[in-house]
């Protein structure tokens, strides 16, 4: 039994052993590692219960609109329903009218196209006021005419006479006596012109102007101009201002809208008729012609009259610089002995 005894506290020394180097150590780290997992898993849970909440609430949310939907399908359901009842009301109602003698469709159908017609053009009906005395085409045009005609009236005038003043007869006269002098016999005999082309538009080829006084007005105030604007231009430059003279009418002729708007025509007379005397003179006698609106025939006179101070300025003042070119000019023209 000795023996038992001591082999037992041998055993019992050797397990002890074994739990205080081998098993102790081991779940002294099980614990570590556990501790250390707990402390990992804590955000994790902290999380999830955040999260938990969360979910909690958007169930609950969820659960309203579910509620809210449930009451708003019902809701349409019920107006479906009055929909189709309305539906079947009128349909019903359509099937009576159709059935009845006296319904209104029938009602239509027997009314007379002509009255249909009649109704309908009612509705666009347009009532016309003429604000312009209708005239023919010869009539519209007398103006547009008339201005070509007091045009060359002026160039022929400048071609019989001669616009320049001996000066050596007239010692004491001016520069600007002998510009205004000699064009006085030109402006008297331009008005001559002028009321010849006037009396023969209305008693020749009887164009009857609205304001025939107006018209002769218009046609005096133009003429002065255009015998200003050409006698200056060939006083100043001569046989060349000539010239320039037949060359700006067919200018004007082609692109002073008055056969056809200006609008339509080649765009380069869109840019240059303005800066042209025959616009504003056929525009003032239009508005003799036809009738006046508002103050046209003023400002179109008065636009008019910016030529002749041009012509003005051109008579006395620009021509200076050119009387040695005239002169040339003129010289080298009779040695030609063409003119």
């Amino acid at each position: 039994s000795g023996d038992v005894i001591s082999g037992m506290a041998g055993d019992l020394k050797h397990t002890q052993r074994m739990m205080k180097n081998e098993v102790r150590p081991e779940l002294e780290t099980m614990i570590h590692e556990f501790e250390d997992a707990l402390e990992r898993a804590k955000p994790l849970l902290d999380s999830a219960g955040t999260t938990l909440d969360d979910l909690d609430t958007v169930m609950a949310g969820s659960a309203v609109v579910m509620d809210e939907s449930g009451a708003a399908l019902t809701e349409l359901q019920g107006t479906l329903d009055t929909l189709s009842e309305r539906l079947d009301d009128v349909i019903g109602k359509v099937q009576a009218i159709r059935r009845t003698d006296d319904s209104i469709v029938n009602g239509l159908s027997e009314e007379s196209a002509a009255k249909y017609s009649e109704f309908i053009t009612d509705l666009v009906q347009v009532e016309t006021e003429d604000l312009y005395k209708p005239v023919s085409y010869g009539a519209a045009m007398a103006p547009f005419y008339t201005t070509i005609a007091l045009w060359v009236g002026a160039v022929m005038l400048v071609t019989l006479l001669d616009t320049n003043v001996k000066r050596k007869k007239y010692p004491g006269v001016s520069e600007a006596q002998c510009f205004f002098g000699r064009y006085l016999v030109f402006f008297l005999i331009g008005q001559l012109q002028a009321a010849i082309v006037i009396l023969g538009d209305i008693f020749l080829i009887h164009v009857e102007p609205v304001h025939p006084w107006l018209f002769w007005l218009s046609a005096a105030i133009t003429d002065m101009i255009f015998v200003m604007l050409i006698y200056a231009l060939t006083l100043a430059f001569g046989d060349i201002g000539k010239a320039v003279v037949v060359v700006i009418m067919m200018l004007q002729i082609s692109g002073s809208s008055g056969s056809y708007p200006i609008e339509i025509l080649p765009g380069i007379y869109g840019k240059i008729f303005k800066f042209f005397p025959f616009p504003y003179a056929i525009d003032a006698m239009r508005e003799a012609m036809f009738g006046m609106y508002a103050q046209h025939f003023e400002l179109y006179l008065s636009q008019l009259a910016l030529f002749f101070i041009c012509a003005i300025i051109i008579g006395l003042l620009i021509r200076k610089p050119f009387i040695g070119v005239k002169k040339f000019v003129r010289h080298k023209m009779d040695d030609t002995e063409v003119l």
